[in-house]
């Protein structure tokens, strides 16, 4: 399932809440960003540098396992369906994730490792900030943003 995070909320409240406005001249775009969280005016949208964003949030509402790292980030795992055309999702740190995800590098990592035929990609673990996360939350409790689902987009 596919879709955007719409914007919904307050641009002129945006400077105060620490982002930075930007004006893109060859398209005269406005946009405000903080750590990698962008919100367009042109479209309303918000999208993140790192992340696809609707599936983040998505993720993060299920509340997920995540990784607790001492640099203040979370990690959690992203698994391809179809590397050749970027298609993935967001899984928890599960154990049955850890031993698929260990599995699958150990094929990456043995002595029977053909480059020819190698085995098929699984994915990565990534790294979320506390950061983006509480942004989203903080936006999220201003009710600044909506998930738009790809079949409510009139073409």
């Amino acid at each position: 399932m596919a879709g955007y995070v719409k914007f919904t909320g307050d641009y002129s409240m945006l400077k105060s809440m620490g982002f930075t406005f930007q004006k893109l001249f060859a398209s005269n775009y406005m946009q405000w960003c903080r750590d990698g969280l962008r919100i367009w005016k042109k479209g309303s949208d918000i999208t993140h540098d790192s992340y696809d964003l609707y599936k983040l949030i998505k993720f993060l509402r299920t509340e997920p396992d995540l990784r607790n790292y001492k640099t203040g980030n979370f990690g959690a795992y992203q698994f391809y369906s179809d590397p050749d055309r970027n298609i993935y999702d967001y899984y928890p740190v599960t154990e049955e994730n850890i031993k698929k995800y260990r599995d699958n590098m150990e094929l990456w990592s043995s002595k029977e490792y053909d480059e020819d035929n190698p085995p098929p990609y699984l994915g990565s673990m990534f790294s979320i900030s506390k950061d983006v996360i509480e942004q989203l939350q903080e936006l999220n409790k201003l009710g600044w943003y909506e998930l738009i689902e790809e079949d409510d987009i009139v073409s």
